[in-house]
């Protein structure tokens, strides 16, 4: 698995928190297809092979930002 660059945990760190594409391009001040290029990339990376499989990561993403956040 290829490493995620700061922008793409970013982002996903937003999507498990359930915001959506434009409302990351208004906090990020960045265009909605470049959130879309950098989800998809994170999704290639990570190994994503469906929705179900998409909601379960965000899920455990949401659970290790936020113990990391604790630390």
């Amino acid at each position: 698995m290829r490493q995620l660059t700061k922008r793409e945990i970013e982002i996903l760190r937003w999507t498990a928190e359930g915001k959506s594409s434009q409302e990351i391009a208004n906090v990020l001040h960045l265009s909605v297809n470049t959130i879309n290029y950098h989800i998809k990339k994170s999704i290639t990376k990570l190994g994503v092979r469906s929705e179900e499989h998409t909601s379960e990561l965000q899920s455990q993403f949401r659970i290790s930002y936020a113990v990391f956040c604790l630390k």
